[in-house]
């Protein structure tokens, strides 16, 4: 049993040490839904490596009595939700093309142009209700490291990833937390069709291409709304391939947001 679970407690449910910085239970957030978004980064996504004194992981451990000699690495605190969820995009060879100049999970909260940490920039994304969209490059996420980035963009209220290609594992997990992998045309990508992650993303036929069961085809018009132009196509259309492989990825992103909401309800009644 982890260390975080008295084992001493009445009831059918265990109370839970939330001292315990190894091991601790996860709350579900809930997230906007829609199709705004606002983060555009490289693939550098997995928690991994020694844990940084200045990052929000690192940060997370101090505020918990942790001392810095004792962080470790994300892989022996793999158990601690809240730092792994503070772990992705934290890599430190990770460069945001939202924040150029920088290395490391740096970013620009829109539409103020403040520079934080992605993890910081999500939290507040998620207090206004903005869903976030990823702008990524070829080959999304190293197999050896497929199933935590999924966890970490979900609880930030991630919705989709537009990628000029996807990992094999990493795709189908995207899939499994409710998070739409969207590809590309061949040849394209955000530099070719013009895209500064600062839009706001809108895909109108979304609902009916999955209501139908991809009858017919997985092609689906985005389209990118400067953020000076609300409410009206200010900025480009372009093609994606909805990238929803299998019939039983199909049932799966059917229900993965439903049952996130569910999770969320739950939690929120036993934190209650």
């Amino acid at each position: 049993m982890g260390a975080g679970i008295d084992l001493h407690s009445q009831g059918s449910l265990l109370r839970w040490n939330d001292k315990e910085a190894r091991a601790r239970q996860r709350y579900s957030r809930r997230a906007g839904a829609g199709g705004a978004g606002r983060l555009s980064h490289t693939d550098h996504i997995s928690p991994a490596g020694n844990i940084k004194a200045n990052g929000p992981a690192g940060k997370y451990l101090a505020e918990h009595g942790v001392k810095p000699a004792e962080f470790n690495s994300y892989g022996s605190r793999r158990g601690n939700h809240e730092v792994m969820v503070r772990g992705t995009f934290a890599n430190v060879r990770l460069r945001n093309k939202l924040a150029p100049g920088t290395e490391g999970g740096v970013t620009r909260l829109l539409p103020e142009g403040e520079g934080m940490s992605i993890f910081d920039a999500s939290v507040q994304y998620a207090e206004r209700g903005v869903p976030l969209i990823i702008l990524a490059a070829r080959n999304t996420a190293p197999a050896a490291r497929a199933t935590g980035p999924p966890k970490g963009q979900s609880c930030w209220g991630v919705r989709a990833v537009i990628a000029e290609s996807f990992e094999r594992i990493h795709r189908s997990n995207l899939v499994g937390m409710g998070i739409l992998p969207l590809q590309y045309r061949d040849g394209e990508n955000a530099e070719v069709i013009g895209l500064t992650g600062e839009e706001i993303y809108h895909f109108p036929g979304l609902a009916a291409l999955l209501d139908s069961g991809f009858a017919n085809g997985r092609v689906l018009r985005a389209f990118a709304d400067s953020t000076e132009g609300l409410g009206c196509s200010s900025g480009p259309e372009f093609d994606v391939t909805v990238r929803i492989d299998t019939p039983q990825e199909s049932s799966t992103s059917s229900t993965a947001a439903s049952c996130s909401m569910c999770c969320a309800s739950w939690c929120e009644e036993v934190a209650g």
